[in-house]
Order: structure tokens, then sequence, then C-alpha cells
């Protein structure tokens, strides 16, 4: 995050306030937790106000972002749902796209 601008560094600093250290921090190497989520997406916001985009960046609804992240832990009498980590990798990017989580770029967090 050192290389994005000054008021996308800002915005992830307040934007983390909205979760919790497990959401944050959540250490399993099959899990994505919402840290990477965040600095993905001001990284890819930073990428394209520097070739001229603007773009409206930050966290629109953090129980969305919450609730894509969690899309990993689904499991039914001790059996997870996503098993695979390319089951765990959908789900979690189908969270994001459909939940809309940021203010911009859901879609495009993703794709890249």
């Amino acid at each position: 995050m050192k290389h994005a601008g000054q008021h996308l560094r800002e915005d992830y600093e307040y934007s983390r306030k909205f979760f919790n250290m497990f959401e944050l921090t959540a250490q399993n190497k099959n899990i994505i937790n919402v840290d990477t989520f965040l600095k993905a997406h001001y990284l890819i916001c930073d990428y394209f106000e520097s070739k001229g985009s603007s773009s409206f960046y930050g966290v629109l609804n953090p129980n969305m972002i919450g609730s894509a992240f969690t899309r990993q832990f689904t499991e039914y009498a001790g059996k997870k749902k996503y098993a695979t980590d390319i089951e765990l990798c959908a789900t979690l990017f189908l969270g994001i796209v459909k939940k809309h989580g940021f203010r911009d770029g859901n879609k495009r967090n993703l794709s890249r």
C-alpha cells in the first residue's frame, strides 16, 4: 500500500475499522482475509487513477464484504461445502462480485 496515493492509503486505514481482527488477519493458508480484499481494491483503484480514470473508491457496505469473506467457512454437519482451493476462490469471488461491498470496481477487483 505504500505506493498507492495518499487519499487511498487514508481511506484504506479508515475502512479497516469496520472489520474485526479475525476478518482482517485470518492466517489459514487456504483463506483470503478481508485485509487482502481491501489492499487489492485500493491498489487497483490506484492503478486506474494513474491511467487517468476516476473511481469511487472505498467500502460501500462492510457487511457485504464480511459476508463474502465468511462464504469460505460454509459447512454442514462438520463437512465443508467448499473443500478445494478452486472452490474457495470461486465462492469468494462470487461473493465479492454479487454482494457489491465496494463503491466501485466490484467486478474489476477480481478480473485482474
